[in-house]
Parts: structure tokens; C-alpha cells; sequence
């Protein structure tokens, strides 16, 4: 995870590769900061990065999903197949979760 100064210089390194890019080209931008060229044109697209404050850092914490009961009886079909020893692949995991969505036993919210 990076710590809150990290994120601040990452943050002044994308306005300054950003403002590089405006000025010659994202190329030249690119070679001079050792950065890919499609992250600075994703970068010059968002026009967040402006608004952003340089003492702020993205807050990237788990989000809870949108069909909260799917997901904890899909984690409870989970442990239990670990118990009985057999590995669970996320394909396995998704099947599961598409059959029991199918039931009829759950709603969106």
C-alpha cells in the first residue's frame, strides 16, 4: 500500500507528465518521465486529476457487491467445498453463483 507521501508524488508526476504531453508530444512525454505512452493519453482523458488536491490519495477499499446474499452463500459453498478438499476455481465460483442466481431465491438491490 502507499504510504500518503508516495501517492502525492505519484500524483504530481501524472500533472507533470500530463503537462509535458500537452506542451510537445505524449511521446516525448513518455521517453522523458519512463512512462508507457497509453498511461498518459488515459490520463490526459481524465479530467479529474485537475480537481484532485495533491494531499489526497485514491481510497481503494473493498466495495461490498450488489447481491450481498449470492455472495455469502457463495462463500459458504466455498469453505465448504476447501473442507471437503477440493480446490475451487473462480469459473467454478462464477457457475455457482450464475445457478444460484437462476433459482429465483434472490433480488438485486
Amino acid at each position: 500500500m502507499l504510504k500518503e507521501k508516495e501517492c502525492r508524488m505519484l500524483l504530481l508526476l501524472k500533472l507533470k507528465t500530463v503537462k509535458a504531453a500537452e506542451e510537445t508530444s505524449n511521446l516525448e512525454a513518455a521517453r522523458n518521465f519512463g512512462v508507457d505512452e497509453r498511461n498518459i493519453r488515459r490520463w490526459r482523458k481524465d479530467s479529474t486529476l485537475d480537481c484532485i488536491p495533491n494531499s489526497q490519495c485514491a481510497k481503494r477499499e473493498p466495495k461490498a457487491g450488489q447481491f450481498r446474499e449470492i455472495e455469502k452463500d457463495i462463500l459458504e459453498w466455498f469453505e465448504v467445498q476447501r473442507q471437503n478438499g477440493y480446490s475451487v476455481s473462480r469459473l467454478a465460483m462464477r457457475l455457482q453463483a450464475l445457478q444460484m442466481a437462476k433459482s429465483g431465491k434472490y433480488k438485486g438491490t
